[in-house]
């Protein structure tokens, strides 16, 4: 292999998805643009102006640090992104949207602390493990579960308590998802991934149960499911979302109804929702694009994983690949009625610069890591 080759090909998969992002916001945020400030771009610029160029100039310093520098600095990190966390409760700094306080005011801009745990955890999980598995492999250890479980669901439940304060049950899941892909990826027992398995199963069902608004929506969509195009709860609030995504996933056919002609009313069109508008605008043909580039940015994710010179460097490429990858089709599945509402961004698309800015960060992490690989 030719020395300091990065994955180009990862690369390039990611430039295609943030290119096809742009190209749709475009057009879906104008018109919401032009009634809001005057002009068809604001939506447009302030994502390339706050998400996506700074996200390509911490991703290319991230791509030139040495990796030994993010295994003495995940602890830290995660450390300051949890107390980030609890910042958002402070009046002043932290603000509430849609019952939920996940945000810090930063003067003309905002950002969403969450958006960095999903880095930070992965990144002092894929340390932690590979800690654990330098030397004496953790199947060794596999009969003493105070090595690696008991500490794995510790660190898991201090996670998921910070993000159920800010009420955030789709990010705790792209999380947890995350952090067990790690788990398996580092050789421990299959008994031990089972147990995570049932008893995750079991905390999203607890979490479920004792909320309103989040049984509400699984109602929703076990109705929608039932009787197609017909939410009997609450149809025009929680109901309503899901009616009209999939009203304008259905309406755009193969082809789409033609760029800038959407006409549904959906609520978060530029964020939660961008999925249902491209399948409206762009059509079938549009979706099926997202979906291939998506299954590429995986491919190439695995493929570095296993290439990995080292521990930190395949746990952790495995755990963005889990990251972006699961987030993608929760937000799609969502969105096509697949799967409940979640209220999380479609990678690299969906309007909200923290989330691209950290994404972009993670990508350039993994370039660097197959830069290491090609040596």
């Amino acid at each position: 292999m030719t020395k300091n080759r990065i994955d180009f090909e990862l690369l390039d998969g990611t430039v295609a998805i943030l290119v096809f992002g742009i190209f749709a916001l475009s057009s879906i945020s104008a018109q919401f643009s032009l009634n809001i400030f005057g002009n068809s771009t604001y939506y447009l610029f302030h994502q390339i102006i706050f998400g996506i160029v700074p996200g390509f100039i911490l991703g290319f310093i991230a791509f030139k640090i040495n990796i030994s520098f993010y295994k003495r600095i995940c602890f830290i990190f995660l450390i300051t992104t949890l107390f980030l966390m609890f910042l958002v409760f402070i009046p002043g700094i932290g603000f509430r949207s849609s019952g939920a306080s996940r945000w810090l005011k930063l003067r003309s801009f905002s950002i969403q602390p969450s958006e960095f745990l999903k880095l930070s955890f992965i990144m002092y999980i894929a340390e932690w493990l590979a800690k654990k598995n330098d030397g004496e492999k953790i199947k060794k250890n596999a009969r003493d579960w105070k090595v690696t479980f008991l500490p794995f669901l510790i660190i898991a439940g201090f996670i998921t308590l910070a993000l159920m304060l800010q009420k955030d049950m789709g990010t705790l899941m792209i999380i947890l998802s995350s952090a067990f892909v790690i788990y398996f990826t580092a050789g421990t027992s299959i008994f031990e991934n089972i147990l995570i398995i049932f008893g995750g199963g079991g905390l999203v069902y607890l979490l479920i149960f004792f909320s309103g608004y989040r049984s509400n929506r699984i109602k929703v969509w076990i109705d929608f499911i039932s009787n197609s195009l017909n939410p009997d709860h609450d149809p025009m609030g929680i109901g309503y979302q899901i009616k009209q995504a999939i009203m304008a996933v259905g309406s755009g056919g193969i082809l789409g109804i033609g760029v800038g002609m959407s006409a549904q009313g959906i609520p978060q069109p530029m964020s939660d929702s961008i999925f249902a508008l491209i399948a409206e605008e762009m059509g079938f043909l549009g979706c099926l694009l997202i979906i291939l580039l998506f299954l590429f940015f995986i491919w190439r994710i695995v493929k570095i994983a296993k290439n990995s010179k080292d521990n930190f460097s395949k746990f952790f490429t495995m755990g963005v690949g889990a990251w972006i990858c699961s987030q993608a089709f929760i937000n799609m599945s969502a969105i096509t009625g697949l799967l409940p509402l979640t209220g999380i961004p479609l990678p690299f698309i969906s309007y909200g610069g923290t989330h691209i800015l950290v994404e972009l960060v993670a990508v350039g992490m993994v370039l660097n890591i197959s830069k290491q690989n090609r040596k």
